[in-house]
């Protein structure tokens, strides 16, 4: 399994603030390592696609970004064939691992992403679980988007969630395959209490984030 996750200055990408001034950092990358040691037993290397070099205290595999102007849709770029071979995970740094993943890991379908808790006609992708041909696919689509016509902008910036709308819209919703364990914390963490004790995964957007959030959660982001 290989895991990849992104970490570039969100400012001089010129992303809206509760991006751009989110305080993403090598912290935070070291932090999401850490969480994904502690909560599973699968063998996994863990990728970060970084845009400068940066120090990290955990084993992460640094590989460089390609992209210049694209904004959130660097995120494309976990695709890259060049990072792995097999399965791919990929997540964002404001995601809190709270409980083991195994289960989650041991998932084999071709393209898992998430209902988007505001507009759940549509999907998210607060975390994604793909296959190594989907994996394939989706790149090469990437490379081919100034001719396809596909959309890939977001409130008129790059997006790589508004490309994925496009061609993943098909995807397996993974929070109807694994109920209330990957939850949104402005939606379903905030708003059904009831079903806390049942998460694995806390994935966060727009604001708050760690560290503005209550000790229960803080307790996991170490």
């Amino acid at each position: 399994m290989d895991i990849v996750c992104v970490l570039f200055n969100g400012k001089e990408k010129h992303l809206p603030s509760y991006s751009a001034n989110a305080g993403y950092s090598p912290d935070w990358v070291d932090k999401l390592a850490r969480a994904i040691k502690r909560n599973t037993t699968k063998t996994h290397k863990f990728i970060c696609l970084t845009d400068r070099e940066y120090q990290f205290q955990e084993n992460v595999h640094q590989v460089a970004l390609d992209c210049n102007d694209l904004g959130w849709a660097c995120v494309m770029e976990a695709f890259r064939p060049g990072l792995g071979k097999g399965r791919r995970f990929i997540l964002g740094l404001d995601t809190l691992i709270v409980d083991n993943i195994d289960e989650l890991l041991n998932w084999r379908g071709d393209c898992g992403l998430l209902t988007d808790p505001f507009e759940t006609h549509t999907i998210c992708n607060g975390i994604g679980l793909f296959s190594a041909a989907e994996v394939k696919r989706i790149w090469e689509l990437w490379q081919h988007r100034a001719d396809s016509g596909i959309n890939y902008t977001y409130k008129n910036l790059p997006s790589e969630m508004a490309y994925l709308r496009n061609i993943c819209a098909g995807a397996r919703r993974l929070d109807e395959v694994f109920i209330h364990q990957i939850q949104s914390y402005k939606v379903q963490w905030t708003h059904q209490p009831e079903y806390r004790s049942k998460a694995r995964i806390v994935y966060f957007h727009g604001t708050p984030k760690p560290p503005n959030i209550e000790p229960e959660l803080m307790a996991h982001w170490l």
